[in-house]
């Protein structure tokens, strides 16, 4: 009989040590999934700043103004309308405009109208240097001939002032196969764009006359400055897991290749005394260069973090380190003054390895690999720029990637899985009496088609979407966040040199939404904060203030975040 209670109370052990061994496993495996999260934000706000913040050059173009259609005086019926060597004009647009004068008797006035609307299809789309022309013709016959010059780019160079320095420009690369071809404003317009989209250049360009007719040389100009930036900051940005202060360095280099090629390097890790038991640290680069309407981009981060799990049986040491690259490709397919829309296509790989206690954890180490469709699209709505994003992202078994066996259940994480991710941002300038503001929203969200691994999750709750909570947050396969915020920018001048402060106030909402029994739910929050700039020297400082969450997270109260930055 005593023999018999030792097995059982042996089993027992083995039981209780086994579910407390993975309890420990499962809650180091959520915390890793949560800190990866929290890096990867990091470096999505990033590429989210940038973004929003990228320069679009819009060159002004008036149309031909159309004189008053004139019925009195002499006229001459016109029976057959053609309008010669317009290889531009589509052949409906064409019809349109000989439907509207052909059978009517035209005078000098009706024929200029005629030339101008003509002239405008062109500058509509671009082309600004088209000329037409009624060339000496006897109309007796009913027939009115129209010649179309649509001309073309001569040529394309540098202003080469002995007060400039240029080198920071390669044609090539910014306007592509653009001599000999029919000059089209918008094809400058993304040129400047590529070449300004560094730093250290402000290029502007101007036209002149070329030697043959309809012919135009195209002059770039501009001021370069230095080609390599640095910005340092320091903050509180951090995670109470892995190290509430944080230090960061960002180091870009323009045209390093003197392609209109950019390379950037960032530096993130938190600023702890204990690096070994507690921290966070993020590393990337990446480096894209230009092609017309075309930009390719190569990226790479590797990023690690230590935490201490508080459990039964005591502390625990949980580590990671996450590599991530992807190669994508930008390309835009129409702009005019108003609207832009590109497509991209990218395909990534994203490796991940969790220890517990220098213990490999299989459950929470993987290695998965993506292909991403997206579209981007600019525009002007109801008097604010708008911008909108939408992907399709598939898990594919590229890269050595985890593939998923046969028959898994719809319940399980998939590898090869499907989501949708999206964004809406807009912002609208407004005037109060004399003051000036800004108000500006943006909705994210993904919708997942499969269950998805923690790192694929979407989350809400802290600094990069519901701001209130610094250590409280949800995740889960469908999800979306709000932001809003109004903002009330003052600029004016400290010793020759501009200084900004720009106060503001937001409200954030979002919701997780349930799924195979993963809980999620709606947190909202309240950021008040204060943006000052002067010179080279920025600081942020917010306070914010959770207002609803669900009862499962910890209660935070009021949070204050700052941040210093210096750039060069």
């Amino acid at each position: 009989m005593k023999k018999k209670s030792f097995y059982i109370n042996c089993i027992y052990f083995a039981v209780s040590v086994t579910s407390v061994y993975a309890d420990n496993v499962g809650d180091a495996s959520k915390e890793a999934d949560k800190i990866i999260r929290l890096q990867q934000q990091q470096l999505e706000q990033q590429r989210k700043d940038e973004m929003l913040n990228r320069s679009k050059t819009v060159i002004p173009v008036e149309a031909v103004r159309l004189p008053e259609q004139q019925s009195i005086g002499i006229c001459t019926l016109v029976t057959e309308i053609e309008i010669e060597h317009a290889d531009m004009m589509a052949d409906d647009v064409r019809q349109e405009i000989v439907r509207k004068y052909k059978g009517k008797c035209l005078g000098i006035g009706e024929i200029e109208r005629l030339i101008g609307e003509i002239v405008n299809t062109y500058i509509a789309r671009g082309y600004i240097s088209v000329r037409a022309y009624v060339q000496p013709q006897d109309l007796a016959n009913g027939k009115l001939r129209i010649l179309v010059i649509e001309g073309s780019v001569e040529s394309i160079n540098i202003n080469h002032n002995e007060s400039l320095n240029n080198d920071n420009i390669n044609l090539s690369t910014a306007f592509p196969w653009i001599e000999g071809r029919i000059l089209n404003i918008r094809d400058i317009e993304q040129g400047l764009d590529q070449i300004n989209r560094l730093s250290s250049n402000s290029a502007t360009m101007r036209i002149e006359p070329g030697k043959k007719a309809g012919g135009s040389r195209i002059v770039i100009e501009n001021i370069p400055s230095y080609r390599l930036h640095l910005n340092t900051s320091v903050d509180n940005y951090g995670s109470s897991s892995t190290g509430e202060r944080q230090g960061s360095a960002f180091i870009s280099i323009d045209n390093p290749l003197n392609l209109n090629d950019l390379f950037t390097y960032s530096h993130t890790r938190t600023l702890n005394t204990d690096f070994a038991s507690q921290h966070s640290m993020v590393n990337a680069i990446s480096y894209s260069i230009p092609f017309g309407y075309t930009t390719l981009s190569l990226s790479h981060s590797r990023s690690d973090y230590a935490a201490t799990i508080h459990a039964a049986g005591g502390d625990l040491l949980s580590e990671g380190d996450t590599k991530n690259t992807s190669l994508s490709m930008e390309y835009v397919a129409y702009r005019d003054t108003t609207d832009r829309l590109s497509f991209d296509a990218a395909m990534g790989s994203k490796g991940t390895n969790s220890y517990l206690e220098k213990q490999y954890l299989n459950v929470s180490s993987r290695k998965l690999s993506t292909f991403t469709l997206g579209t981007a699209w600019n525009s002007i709505f109801l008097g604010g720029g708008i911008t909108m994003t939408l992907n399709h992202v598939w898990g594919m078994k590229w890269f050595d990637a985890l593939e998923d066996p046969d028959y898994l259940p719809e319940t399980s994480p998939h590898a090869q899985f499907r989501k949708w991710t999206y964004g809406v941002n807009w912002m609208k300038p407004f005037q109060i009496g004399e003051k000036s503001g800004l108000y500006s929203v943006s909705l994210n969200g993904q919708y997942g088609t499969d269950v998805l691994y923690g790192s694929e999750q979407f989350s809400i709750g802290g600094l990069y979407s519901v701001r209130g909570s610094r250590n409280s947050s949800i995740a889960g396969d469908t999800g979306f966040y709000v932001r809003n915020d109004i903002a009330f920018p003052n600029t004016f001048s400290i010793d020759g040199k501009n200084c900004r402060i720009k106060p503001s106030i937001g409200f954030d909402f979002g919701e997780i939404r349930d799924r195979y029994g993963e809980q999620g739910g709606f947190m909202s929050g309240l950021n008040g904060g204060i943006n000052i700039a002067y010179s080279a020297i920025t600081f942020d400082l917010s306070v914010s203030r959770s207002l609803s969450k669900p009862d499962t997270l910890k209660d935070e109260s009021t949070l204050v975040f700052a941040k210093l930055n210096i750039g060069f």
